[in-house]
């Protein structure tokens, strides 16, 4: 899209601000991918640290049937993490540097799009939409991004503290 918008005048700057609203909904969806992928890592951890020395003849602690037998009952809430987890977890490790390259693009559109001596945000204008809004709007969206990326839960998600302490110990 970059390359078709800037190189084509006649594509209008409102391309970076469908691009931006389609990238919420690719974010929306690998953080569910990420909860569902998180739910399936817990129970492999499950079976690598308890089931296979269980099979190999070492012994192990029973808790960990429990866990993977709950882990199995609600396969997609367990481990818990949060929408607003994974959102967060996602947008720090991948969507911070697409939001960052659509942002300057959008900008150099603006840029480039408008006369020598025109105003950027009277360039950002859509329709009788004025570029004061559109702007706000731009400007709302990065901060509910970043506070997303900044409030979100930092530490890899492995599951709740039961989960965390039955992986902690040790094979009989």
């Amino acid at each position: 899209m970059t390359t078709f918008s800037l190189g084509n005048a006649a594509i209008p700057h409102t391309a970076f601000l469908f691009l931006m609203l389609i990238n919420v909904f690719f974010l929306a969806v690998e953080a569910r991918r990420f909860k569902v992928y998180e739910a399936a890592r817990y129970r492999v951890l499950l079976l690598e640290r308890y089931f296979y020395p269980e099979v190999l003849g070492d012994g192990s602690s029973l808790g960990w049937r429990v866990a993977l037998i709950e882990a199995l009952r609600t396969p997609y809430s367990y481990p818990p993490v949060g929408e607003l987890g994974a959102l967060g977890w996602r947008l720090r490790r991948n969507y911070l540097w697409i939001y960052a390259a659509v942002l300057l693009t959008w900008i150099a559109k603006l840029e480039i799009a408008g006369a020598p001596s025109a105003d950027l945000i009277a360039g950002a204008a859509i329709g009788r939409l004025p570029g004061f809004v559109v702007l706000a709007l731009v400007v709302v969206g990065y901060a509910t991004l970043t506070a997303i990326g900044l409030l979100a839960q930092r530490t890899y998600p492995l599951g709740n503290e039961a989960a965390q302490a039955i992986l902690r110990q040790e094979p009989d």
